[in-house]
């Protein structure tokens, strides 16, 4: 197939390319090196070349290039090693070195212990990773690192869509018809993507905020950015941006927040002395139905077969990633549709990892939080608001696989134990 082929040579021609900057990289210019490894991991994490089976666990040619590049990868940061184990074993990040050995140790009891060693191993490698950038590049080169990506990642998705619609492109159904469609880009989700979209955007504004990139790539950078966070039609990833943009802009947002909330009120009054509470759901509604709105799109319904099947090993669960083969097997809709993910980063946990893993990951998310009130980080604090709002209907950095949520998370919290630990010594 030629999307196989040019994945393959792409990869390849990464390969090589990371290979020579091993050599290289290092003694030219160490920090453009880690930004370009960084836009490369992204990347390669991000893009997805193909659509498996729901229940294929199996380590196909794709896999294995990521594999690849990812090892190559942390291979060579780990001339950072003694800085990077430092960080890993501080006492604020311990929860979270731990949570990703425990993740690897349920290998041991994983119904698919392949499928969980290669991914447990993978989130190592996403950690250890993500530290070494940490130590080495400041908030700016990280930020203008995921910003280029974005555009590579954005543009090519949609030079695509017309190519190779089965890959890019997903069909939702209405009242017993097609609905319309939604762009999933090569994230190989809609809602991936449209948190791809909305995070570049966040992202856009910040460093227009620092005066880091010009007022002309500002603007085409946001009209792009805005116009794949629409064609998902992912609704969280919209509202999340939408706040991250206050967040960044709090001062901005303070100056009038008299006026948004009048309009808001007026518009509130206006809308219900026209229409009812049932129009304002049905206008976000991707299927007409107002219980696709309730049931968050079918979620509770997954959710209920989750935690009564987590409750039978609740204390160190099935196993990281186990929901690729056990969920299909205890939920399906009555017209066939199944999932490999449980839709909530708490039931992702709870059930691959038990209380184990929910204690351990969602202590890190607590120091996370506690952090944000110290170092008052704009940025930080809208990362950290992405991942929780997200892990209410998706896994997000539970799995069942590592993604990118989870490296971004794994990412900008090692910047924040690394920016709290010097205004400490500070």
């Amino acid at each position: 197939m030629l999307i196989d082929f040019v994945f393959a040579l792409t990869l390849l021609i990464s390969l090589l390319s990371l290979t020579i900057l091993i050599f290289k990289g290092m003694n030219c210019a160490p920090s453009s090196t880690l930004m370009f490894l960084l836009a490369c991991f992204l990347f390669v994490t991000e893009a997805n070349f193909r659509n498996r089976e729901l229940d294929d666990s199996s380590i196909d040619f794709q896999i294995l290039l990521r594999l690849g590049v990812w090892l190559l990868i942390t291979t060579y940061t780990l001339v950072y090693y003694k800085r990077v184990f430092s960080l890993l074993l501080d006492v604020n990040v311990r929860f979270l070195t731990l949570f990703c050995i425990f993740c690897f140790i349920s290998t041991i009891y994983s119904p698919i212990p392949v499928y969980t060693a290669v991914n447990s191993l993978v989130q190592l490698c996403f950690l250890i990773f993500a530290a070494s950038i940490a130590i080495n590049l400041d908030l700016t080169k990280i930020c203008m690192a995921i910003f280029y990506m974005s555009i590579l990642f954005h543009s090519i998705s949609l030079i695509l869509v017309p190519i190779f619609p089965e890959l890019t492109v997903m069909e939702f159904w209405g009242q017993g018809e097609i609905g319309g469609t939604r762009i999933t880009g090569l994230s190989g989700s809609a809602n991936a993507y449209g948190q791809m979209a909305g995070l570049a955007i966040v992202i856009t504004q910040y460093l227009r905020k620092k005066i880091i990139i010009g007022k002309l790539l500002y603007v085409s950078a946001i009209l792009l950015f805005s116009f794949c966070i629409i064609a998902s039609w992912s609704r969280t990833s919209i509202f999340i941006a939408i706040v991250g943009l206050f967040i960044i802009e709090k001062e901005l947002v303070l100056k009038y927040i008299y006026h948004y909330i009048l309009l808001s009120i007026f518009a509130v009054i206006t809308y219900f002395m026209i229409f009812d509470v049932d129009d304002l759901l049905l206008k976000f509604s991707r299927n007409g139905s107002i219980e696709e709105i309730l049931t968050f799109t079918g979620r509770t319904d997954i959710w209920a077969a989750v935690w009564n099947e987590a409750l039978l090993s609740p204390v160190v669960g099935y196993g990281y990633a186990s929901t690729k083969l056990l969920l299909p097997q205890i939920f399906e809709t009555e017209w066939g549709w199944s999932t490999v993910t449980a839709h909530s980063m708490f039931f992702q946990s709870f059930f691959t990892t038990g209380f184990i893993g929910v204690f351990l990951l969602f202590s890190t998310l607590f120091i996370f939080l506690k952090l944000c009130g110290i170092i008052k980080d704009r940025f930080i604090s809208y990362i950290f608001f992405l991942v929780v709002i997200n892990g209410i209907l998706e896994s997000g950095i539970g799995g069942p696989i590592p993604n990118t949520l989870s490296f971004l998370f794994f990412l900008f919290y090692l910047v924040a134990i690394k920016k709290y630990n010097e205004n400490t010594k500070g």
